[in-house]
């Protein structure tokens, strides 16, 4: 596990690891923040088959039965961020922000807009217009700027997130190239009848996962940091 430095921030690039793994790195991270051990630290990675529950979501936005979901290898979490149920897999990217937002004077809202910003910077570098959605969090392509949720929207990147004493932890999921199917198990974000999409499924091509790795630290610089 090597840490990389950079001006604003520390990362880790973990590849593929195990929910509760991730989750006892994230816990351990943050205690060392509050405390000022560490600088903020943002975690680049990607899970295994996974269903997550927000912390007042409940098993009602899982459409698939428990059998259907142990054949295809597929857990299901409960964690401590905000929203309701979400799929999480391979070649989708998970973005964990420890990150001090007291200390850089935003509030909640105020960091899950900039959040917002950096995919939405990231997608238009593919030539991909996205934008948000009135009174929903995350990142849609179709429609426009502000509008409210309708048919003809795609999502591609969801948010959750947990402050505590003013130290963020989770982040946010970006679908770069997983398996959309696995959407089909769920309500996602308990939207009924939302579509998902990918970057690699709107370009039709394969996405170099690193190089999406790479952009995303140069826009974390300049939307969180500048």
């Amino acid at each position: 596990m090597n840490l990389h430095k950079k001006k604003y921030f520390d990362y880790l690039d973990l590849g593929i690891v195990g929910y509760e793994d991730a989750m006892a790195l994230q816990k351990k991270l943050h205690k060392k923040r509050c405390e000022q051990i560490i600088q903020d630290t943002i975690l680049f990675l990607q899970h295994p088959n996974i269903l997550t529950l927000g912390k007042n979501a409940n098993h009602s936005g899982i459409l698939a039965e428990q059998n259907k979901l142990s054949d295809l290898g597929v857990t299901i979490h409960k964690t401590d961020r905000g929203g309701q149920v979400t799929y999480h897999g391979p070649g989708q990217l998970i973005v964990y922000f420890i990150v001090d937002i007291k200390k850089l004077n935003y509030g909640p809202v105020d960091f899950v807009r900039k959040i917002e910003e950096i995919m939405i910077s990231l997608l238009a570098g593919y030539e991909i217009k996205s934008h948000r959605v009135k009174k929903e969090i995350g990142v849609w392509l179709g429609g426009n700027e502000g509008q409210n949720l309708s048919n003809d929207l795609r999502k591609i990147g969801a948010i959750g997130l947990r402050i505590s004493s003013g130290v963020s932890m989770h982040g946010l999921s970006l679908n770069i190239q997983p398996n959309l199917n696995y959407y089909d198990l769920i309500i996602p974000c308990g939207i009924e009848n939302m579509k998902s999409t990918s970057l690699s499924q709107e370009k039709n091509t394969d996405i170099d996962m690193n190089h999406v790795i790479e952009k995303l630290l140069n826009l974390i610089e300049i939307y969180i940091y500048r």
